[in-house]
């Protein structure tokens, strides 16, 4: 009867913090039953009969809601504290309304047909407020016991019932309990489908919270569309691969102190991935001082190779406005080296038991890092291989091609562009 064992803590909690504040609204819709029940006291008194009977049953349904009000307002929680206040509604409840239709001279059974009974309509409504189907079901059972009992105790003349029996007992007393119970029955269903929403909303949103804080939204999102149980997934695809990397940064690192050094890696990180998410890209890793960014995985695009050729430009220009407020406050200036390739790659999830990652791999990266060492040697911030260049078919007169360049630890020369001026 305690789903909230079977779920994760957090959410078991949330269940448990909902429950608390559901018995505070039970326990004022409790009190306005109570009320209702004391007009129809009023209502059903009469000189000849007895009414202390049902002065008791409404006088013990009182002292429940007082025990209701307490629990709640001083946050009484347990797992089967509300089984024992519906149970207790229904049975009280119940017992009130026969003794009311008893004034009026109905059979128990019958009482159930008089306008009050409608109540327990409320009582299943409210029970079905702490997201418990078997709250729900625990309250049809409830009422199921006390209809057969009243069925039990009611005594039917045969003469009540000849020409017009069958019309009689249908809408009398048949139509109502049926109604109850279907009643109870819908409200099971939904509060089933409510508290299963629930779980799979609050599930969905914290995996997707918790991938956000690793992965790029992208990444986040096709982790989510992927069955939760195989987390390891990859592609060969074609992409660019864009890597960046501050020039002299050791020097001006051993300047710096340890809060101001961790300020300005940040401010640095922070102002070159402002170009990989403005032009679509994802940033792959942070290496230190260098980022790494990725366009085509893990989504492709036509335009892939020019929005990474518009983000390196777009990255120049951010170090150099950095570069001219550190010039301004008397700092050293701040030089960026970027290289930039484009071709095959494995992108993916890669796991080492305990951790993701998701990263590009391949022969495409390698070159990519090896070109932004050039851009020292080169006079330049910028180098790009021309399979990238052609691959974007993009045009840019600061963009100068040049002789294929040896690349440190490669095999081979690669064809390349530099950005002039």
């Amino acid at each position: 009867m305690t789903e909230g064992r079977t779920l994760p803590d957090n959410l078991a909690q949330a269940f448990r913090a909902s429950d608390l504040e559901s018995e505070r609204i039970a326990s004022i819709i409790r009190a306005i039953i109570l009320a209702t029940l004391l007009a129809a006291v009023f209502t059903a008194r009469t000189q000849e009969a007895d009414h202390r009977p049902l002065e008791f049953a409404v006088l013990v349904y009182g002292l429940g809601t007082i025990a209701g009000l307490l629990a709640a307002w001083r946050k009484y929680h347990h797992d089967l504290l509300p089984y024992f206040l519906v149970g207790f509604d229904i049975i009280t409840l119940t017992t009130a309304i026969v003794m009311i239709g008893a004034e009026f001279g109905v059979a128990p059974i019958d009482a159930f047909t008089l306008p009050i009974s409608g109540l327990l309509v409320v009582v299943f409504l409210h029970a079905s407020l702490r997201y418990n189907p078997w709250l729900v079901v625990f309250a049809a059972g409830t009422l199921a016991a006390v209809i057969l009992v009243a069925s039990a105790i009611s005594r039917v003349d045969a003469s009540d019932f000849q020409a017009d029996a069958a019309e009689h007992l249908l809408h009398f007393r048949v139509f109502p309990i049926i109604i109850f119970l279907l009643t109870l029955g819908i409200l099971a269903v939904t509060t089933a489908r409510t508290r299963r929403l629930i779980a799979n909303v609050y599930v969905s949103t914290s995996r997707a919270a918790t991938l956000s804080r690793y992965f790029s939204r992208d990444v986040a999102e096709e982790l989510m569309n992927r069955p939760s149980g195989t987390p390891e997934f990859g592609d060969r695809i074609r992409a660019a691969v864009l890597f960046a990397d501050l020039q002299g940064f050791t020097t001006m690192a051993e300047a710096m102190d340890p809060g101001e050094l961790a300020r300005f890696v940040s401010d640095f990180r922070e102002r070159i991935s402002r170009p990989v998410l403005a032009n679509g890209g994802v940033v792959d890793k942070y290496i230190g001082d260098a980022v790494m960014a990725v366009f085509g995985a893990p989504r492709q695009a036509p335009d892939d190779a020019k929005r990474a050729i518009l983000c390196a430009l777009s990255m120049v220009d951010e170090i150099e406005a950095w570069s001219r407020e550190h010039i301004k406050l008397g700092k050293p200036p701040i030089r960026i080296a970027i290289g930039g390739h484009f071709g095959d790659v494995f992108a993916g999830v890669i796991s080492d038991g305990t951790h993701l990652e998701y990263t590009v791999i391949g022969d495409t990266v390698n070159v990519a890092s090896r070109l932004a060492r050039l851009p020292r040697a080169l006079e330049t911030p910028l180098v790009l291989s021309t399979p990238l260049v052609e691959a974007a078919d993009y045009h840019d007169v600061r963009l100068v091609a040049l002789p294929p360049q040896p690349l440190p630890g490669h095999p081979k020369p690669m064809p390349v562009h530099k950005l002039s001026g």
